[in-house]
């Protein structure tokens, strides 16, 4: 969605905090919370916080399918709709 590119850029470098073991682990909280401490975002946590939870459940989804069906999967533009439906909370 235009406009949050800069958390879409926050998510990719969250996304290295995250543990890896027998299976990807979620972003812990520790992580988004100093996030949004150290970006001024204070304001805006709780949106950040659930756009951010919302891009990880997609991607340990997607990452959790079988390595051919990730192949299937075609490009969606980011809409509320979709960040929505990627939380359980409506559909697209």
């Amino acid at each position: 969605m235009p406009g949050y590119g800069d958390w879409f850029a926050a998510f990719c470098e969250l996304s290295t905090e995250r543990q890896i073991g027998m299976s990807l682990g979620p972003i812990p909280h520790s992580a988004i919370a100093m996030w949004i401490t150290a970006n001024g975002l204070e304001d805006e946590a709780r949106e950040f916080l659930w756009c951010i939870r919302s891009m990880d459940n997609a991607y340990l989804d997607y990452m959790a399918q079988d390595p051919k069906a990730r192949r299937k999967v075609a490009s969606v533009p980011m809409t509320p709709a979709l960040f929505k439906a990627m939380a359980g909370k409506g559909k697209t």
